[in-house]
């Protein structure tokens, strides 16, 4: 689910918040994976984790909004935690 918001562009329109699809559902379904084990490296599974991890921690940027710059780095943020549990 989380590949097909950030990196398919997949979401009904009403879910767009500031150009920002579904940030209050990036950012649950970001804190729901960082309560399991990581997916093995090399699978499917891990290759979309990773492509949405480094499109979110890359392409994160400040705007005027503060609406926007406030959901967007909540993902940031959630996206960052997951990394680090990763990690460890």
């Amino acid at each position: 689910m989380l590949y097909k918001l950030s990196i398919l562009k997949d979401y009904p329109i009403d879910y767009n918040y500031y150009a920002t699809p579904s940030p209050w559902l990036q950012v649950k379904l970001l804190r729901l994976l960082s309560y399991f084990p990581p997916p093995t490296i090399g699978t499917e599974a891990y290759k979309q984790l990773t492509e949405c991890l480094t499109k979110i921690i890359k392409k994160t940027e400040v705007t005027k909004s503060v609406n926007k710059n406030n959901a967007d780095h909540g993902i940031l943020f959630e996206a960052a935690n997951l990394v680090i549990g990763m990690e460890g």
